[in-house]
């Protein structure tokens, strides 16, 4: 059972540290309802850097990045960068009680049916994505602090619209 599981681990540990997207590919859309009820999609950010967590209420990881993102969002007016935290595979209760116990806005989070969790490819959590004003990926990987984010950020804000960096 333990050899099962150790190669098991070594084969899909290794896919699992690779990013879905590679820099530079568009960024699905979709459509959710976030806490309060109201649609919320991702194209609604078009013109502005977007910060995209993906994750869930009982990974520590996840609870990790959902306190760094929220310092993002601290340091960004909604209008400069657009926050998106969507919570796969929950139910609406517990992401309730975790969004109200770490002091989050129920409008940035939103609840998954399923297709971000498949468009995204979603194997790995928490999932931290950052797309740039024309919806491209600029980057696709797992937990950052928010110092980094906001340095990933910069550049993004700093660019004439309609342009978008390299990296």
């Amino acid at each position: 059972m333990k050899f099962t599981a150790l190669v098991f681990l070594l084969i899909f540990g290794v896919t699992a540290t690779s990013p879905a997207f590679q820099v530079g590919e568009a960024a699905p859309d979709f459509t959710l309802n976030n806490l309060n009820g109201k649609p919320v999609s991702l194209s609604d950010f078009k013109g502005r850097p977007v910060v995209l967590e993906i994750s869930t209420t009982w990974c520590p990881g996840c609870r990790f990045q959902f306190q760094e993102v929220a310092k993002i969002a601290e340091r960004y007016a909604p209008d400069e960068v657009g926050i998106v935290k969507v919570f796969v595979q929950e139910l609406d209760s517990s992401v309730r009680s975790f969004v109200e116990d770490n002091h989050g806005h129920p409008e940035q989070v939103l609840l998954d049916d399923d297709s971000v969790l498949q468009s995204y490819s979603v194997y790995l959590i928490p999932r931290l994505i950052i797309i740039d004003g024309q919806g491209l990926i600029r980057h696709d990987g797992s937990m950052m602090k928010a110092d980094d984010i906001a340095k990933k950020l910069k550049p993004l804000l700093e660019q004439p619209k309609g342009d978008t960096p390299d990296s």
